[in-house]
């Protein structure tokens, strides 16, 4: 009975372990999603690209666009900043699916403490 139950620990272990460092690598991909830009906050994210988007293809190079808090931010170059945030925005889930995976396929604790962990 007592290694069952051991067993049933190092798992419960193993999956906190997981959970935390998914946890983690999640809190830290959102916060390198958060882009300053002439006193303003964005936070990167689909909809903050197609609304740039839309301002480029609707012949816009300057715009003012609200920022997290509610500021409004003029924005010089609309088409320069798409690509800013665009190369931000695929650079950060890039490296997040890569670390993704690479805690996915640990397989015991050690493992995925060891990993980039920072």
């Amino acid at each position: 009975m007592e290694e069952r139950l051991e067993k049933a620990l190092n798992f419960a272990n193993y999956r906190q372990t997981l959970n935390n460092q998914f946890q983690k690598l999640k809190i830290k991909s959102e916060g390198l999603l958060i882009y300053a830009k002439n006193g303003g906050s964005f936070t990167i994210t689909r909809d903050l690209i197609s609304f740039l988007d839309y301002l480029e293809r609707s012949g816009m190079v300057e715009a003012t666009i609200l920022d997290d808090n509610n500021i409004p931010v003029a924005i010089e170059n609309v088409p320069n900043f798409l690509k800013e945030v665009t190369r931000r925005y695929f650079s950060v889930t890039k490296d997040y699916h890569e670390e993704y995976q690479a805690i996915r396929k640990s397989r015991n604790v050690k493992s995925i403490i060891d990993f980039k962990d920072e």
